[in-house]
């Protein structure tokens, strides 16, 4: 299983820089802007099912922020 280190490194690289690059994931996640922020900040753990829609909205493989590749 991943680390909350290792997800949060993996958040950060798949985001754009800014808010604004935030700010549509968060709204297709059903979660507020600040809880992407603590994710990106390492500060709270996403729930399981979360990495991997991240991902399906970012474009980028599934399993890339959960740490499978």
């Amino acid at each position: 299983m991943a680390t909350l280190k290792q997800i949060r490194e993996r958040l950060t690289k798949a985001f754009e820089p800014g808010g604004s690059a935030q700010t549509e994931p968060a709204e297709k996640l059903k979660v507020s802007l600040p809880i992407i922020f603590r994710y990106l900040r390492g500060d709270k753990m996403p729930a399981p099912d979360t990495p991997a829609n991240l991902c399906r909205i970012l474009g980028i493989s599934p399993a890339y922020i959960p740490c499978f590749e």
